[in-house]
């Protein structure tokens, strides 16, 4: 039996953030990026404005650790406790993804499995894997403008919502304390 390329991405281990050289250069870096610089960051009313693969996020303020870990998904990580990996939210690029074989645009894929299409010529391996993961026994839904349609799913231990442009490009922020207001004031910038 094949793995779907849903399941490799929910592993994505979100306590490695403590070890290693590199990883403490990036975070030094990305520190005194937010620190210092007024066009990355600017605290409002407790909050961050936090520019992210060309999008403007609000982002809780009071944050322990940021870390990166760079790459093709661009991920970035902001924990709120000194516990590894609890209480965090975690930004991915996921447009450069190839865990995933969708067999149709990513905007379709993720229309058509958050709208129940059952004629979708998406993959339908990948479709109900997603499913079974992201939407099964989930409040999950979906927020639109002109230019993105967001679609979240709220859990009992976890948060996703998953952004999708009209050029293709798809970012996923993922939390385990965020909830469904939580998410909308992260994208607030972009919601009437």
């Amino acid at each position: 039996m094949q793995r779907s390329g849903w399941s490799k991405l929910q592993v994505k281990n979100h306590d490695g953030i403590d070890g290693g050289l590199k990883m403490k250069k990036t975070i030094s870096i990305l520190i005194f990026l937010l620190i210092s610089s007024p066009v990355f960051s600017q605290a409002v009313n407790s909050s961050i404005e936090l520019v992210y693969s060309g999008m403007k996020f609000r982002v809780p303020g009071d944050h322990v650790v940021i870390g990166s870990m760079g790459g093709n998904d661009n991920f970035l990580v902001f924990r709120y406790s000194n516990e590894p990996g609890k209480k965090y939210i975690a930004f991915t690029n996921m447009t450069n993804n190839s865990n995933i074989n969708y067999k149709c645009e990513m905007s379709v894929f993720f229309n058509d499995a958050f709208n129940e299409n059952k004629k979708s010529k998406c993959n339908q391996d990948e479709l109900k894997a997603f499913k079974k993961i992201f939407l099964v026994n989930k409040d999950f839904g979906e927020w639109n403008n002109e230019k993105y349609s967001f679609f979240y799913t709220i859990g009992k231990k976890d948060s996703f919502l998953f952004i999708v442009d009209t050029n293709g490009k798809v970012v996923k922020i993922d939390s385990d304390f965020i909830d469904k207001q939580g998410l909308k004031h992260i994208v607030r910038e972009y919601l009437n």
